[in-house]
């Protein structure tokens, strides 16, 4: 999703892409359009009442945030296809079905377009691509991981019968 994102510096001048960890904090698994460096685009962010650059309560629940970038922390901005950078970003939370978010997509917004419903839509759609990549990843992994556990489950279950077969060739001399 990151190359294709960087692809689209001018509707999306910059994207973030933030999964939630364990302990609810937000953790950045790409950047777009903008350094990893850059002040605006934390390694991670905080969870609980101090909001770092960005919320993290609101896509916690399932929301959607707007952004005013007019903070110290936003200056320097990249600027995609345009002269001037972005002045609002759309925080929208990368929705998993019947569960928590996996995590949420900042994006930084053009300026010279209006946030109305069709723009709003097309950053949500963003969204539901990434979070139904991050789910196939997700359940690639868990298959592989399935299909690990039960290739040592045969792999005991081998060795348990090649064990037994060697005790009834051998009876016990003992008796």
């Amino acid at each position: 999703s990151g190359r294709q994102l960087s692809g689209n510096l001018a509707d999306l001048p910059f994207t973030l892409t933030y999964l939630f960890e364990d302990d609810g904090s937000a953790r950045l698994a790409n950047a777009a359009g903008i350094g990893a460096g850059h002040p605006a685009a934390p390694a991670k962010l905080p969870t609980g009442g101090a909001e770092g650059a960005w919320p993290v309560a609101a896509p916690a629940l399932g929301e959607s945030a707007l952004v005013p970038l007019d903070a110290e922390l936003f200056t320097e901005l990249p600027t995609g296809r345009w002269p001037a950078p972005p002045t609002q970003a759309l925080v929208v939370p990368l929705l998993q079905q019947g569960g928590s978010p996996y995590g949420f997509l900042v994006a930084g917004l053009n300026q010279h377009r209006p946030l109305d419903d069709a723009y709003r839509g097309f950053v949500e759609l963003v969204a539901g691509h990434i979070a139904a990549g991050i789910a196939s990843a997700r359940s690639y992994r868990a298959q592989q991981q399935r299909a690990e556990e039960l290739a040592e489950l045969d792999r005991a279950k081998t060795a348990f019968f090649s064990n037994i077969s060697h005790e009834f060739r051998t009876p016990l001399t003992l008796i």
